[in-house]
């Protein structure tokens, strides 16, 4: 019994259909951090973001840092392999994460990344600012400040 009723033609045009969705979205995540900054540093610092938060490609983010490395926020150690322990713990604890980044500063060897961290469908989320500094091309210190994205504000104006 074919479980499967439709055609072997109009199979093969809903996978297509579904792959060049999916390539077209992975696409312009791509467009959206070049159009977020042109500089080489701003853009590996998005790229690293994404692999590690969006992507989940810990391996790939990982190639972005480089030892020593230097962590200021106060609930993470320092080094490289104790970052990939937070990235994993995270991905973990909010398998449906996603980050929208929103912008994108460089002041030469100092990359600031404004974006909205989202961990769950439904939630608010939070505005985040990550600090990067960079060393030969790789991430070699790390800051961050984080807020709650409330649901009512004194404005009309958003926190992104």
């Amino acid at each position: 019994m074919n479980i499967f009723p439709l055609t072997r033609p109009v199979r093969v045009a809903a996978i297509a259909v579904t792959l060049g969705l999916a390539t077209a979205q992975l696409a312009h995540a791509d467009d959206m951090m070049t159009d977020l900054t042109s500089n080489p540093l701003g853009i590996a610092a998005l790229e690293s973001m994404d692999y590690a938060f969006n992507k989940k490609d810990f391996d790939k983010a990982m190639s972005y840092l480089s030892d020593p490395y230097i962590q200021h926020n106060p609930k993470a150690p320092d080094g490289v392999a104790a970052a990939r322990a937070g990235m994993e713990m995270l991905a973990k604890a909010f398998p449906d994460r996603r980050v929208e980044f929103k912008r994108v500063l460089v002041d030469g060897d100092l990359v600031a990344a404004h974006s909205h961290y989202i961990n769950a469908p439904g939630d608010l989320g939070q505005a985040v600012v990550d600090i990067f500094r960079f060393e030969n091309g790789k991430i070699v210190e790390h800051w961050d400040v984080h807020e709650d994205v409330p649901e009512t504000a004194a404005n009309d104006n958003t926190m992104f």
